[in-house]
């Protein structure tokens, strides 16, 4: 006996954004990320892709791209996800990783770990407190 696959649930705002990539590009998101990871892998074998692979590596560039305060990014997950989505929706990159606001900053006060208090470590970016 096979089992098939759950079927993805799309939320509203998905939707949207499945049918904005659609309406712009005539394909689907499966399809470009289809093109996008063969783009990929023909630049790592050392072929020669249909064009060079574009890769967005970010850290607060979302914040400063939206206009939002680089905390929000630890204290709003809502719109730091907001600020990603609209960043790599613009940019439409091949590959992206963004390291940061991957923590709560309400958590990381509560540890009080000895490398963001200075004790033992770097202090916490002034930039970085909550405003």
């Amino acid at each position: 006996m096979t089992q098939q696959k759950p079927v993805k649930q799309f939320t509203e705002e998905e939707k949207k954004l499945r049918a904005q990539i659609e309406r712009k590009h005539g394909k689907t998101p499966e399809q470009l990320y289809e093109e996008r990871e063969k783009r990929v892998r023909e630049a790592i074998q050392l072929q020669e892709p249909d064009r060079v692979p574009v890769s967005l590596r970010m850290t607060y560039f979302p914040a400063k791209y939206t206009g939002i305060h680089k905390s929000t990014a630890y204290y709003d997950a809502a719109a730091w996800k907001a600020a990603i989505i609209k960043t790599t929706m613009d940019f439409e990159p091949d590959l992206y990783q963004c390291a940061s606001g991957t923590t709560s900053g309400l958590v990381m006060e509560a540890l009080d770990p000895p490398k963001l208090n200075g004790r033992g470590g770097l202090c916490l970016p002034i930039f970085l407190i909550r405003p």
